[in-house]
C-alpha cells in the first residue's frame, strides 16, 4: 500500500511528483480547512516546509519530516509539541551555502534559493528517508 504522506502545496516539489511517490502523496492546497483536516487524520507522515502545518499534524498525531530554509527550525521546533524522535528536520538551506532567513535577515533577497536550488537527489532521498524512518515510529 506505501506510506501515506500528507503535505500543503506538494505537487510544486521534484520529489512530490515523482512517479513512485506521487501516488502516495496528499495534497492539501486548495482544500478547505476541513477537507485538509481529514487528510492528515488519513496520513502516516506529514511533510512541510511551513510552521502551520506542523499544527495540523500535531492534532493528527503523526510525524513531521521539516524542511528548514526559510524558517528557523530550532526556534520553529522548540514551540511545537512534537518529541524529538517525532519529527525529522532537513537542513535544506545549508545545502545551498545559506542559512534560514530569520538568521540573516533574507540576505538573497527573499528569492528563496535554499527551496529553488536544491540539489534534487539528495532532496529525494533526505525526504523519502525521513518519511519512511518516522513511519515506523510509534504515535
Amino acid at each position: 500500500a506505501g506510506v501515506r504522506v500528507v503535505m500543503a502545496d506538494g505537487r510544486r516539489y521534484a520529489w512530490a511528483r515523482d512517479p513512485d511517490l506521487a501516488p502516495f502523496v496528499m495534497e492539501t492546497a486548495g482544500c478547505g480547512i476541513a477537507e485538509a483536516v481529514a487528510l492528515y487524520a488519513q496520513a502516516d507522515v506529514a511533510v512541510t516546509p511551513d510552521s502551520g502545518s506542523l499544527w495540523f499534524a500535531h492534532a493528527a498525531k503523526i510525524p513531521v519530516v521539516y524542511w528548514e530554509g526559510v524558517s528557523d527550525a530550532k526556534a520553529i521546533m522548540s514551540e511545537f509539541p512534537l518529541p524529538p524522535d517525532r519529527y525529522r528536520v532537513l537542513h535544506q538551506a545549508a545545502q545551498v551555502d545559506c542559512v534560514p532567513c530569520g538568521e540573516h535577515a533574507a540576505a538573497c533577497d527573499w528569492s528563496y534559493k535554499c527551496q529553488r536550488n536544491m540539489p534534487k537527489d539528495w532532496f529525494v532521498s533526505e525526504t523519502v528517508a525521513g518519511v519512511l524512518a518516522l513511519a515506523g515510529s510509534p504515535v
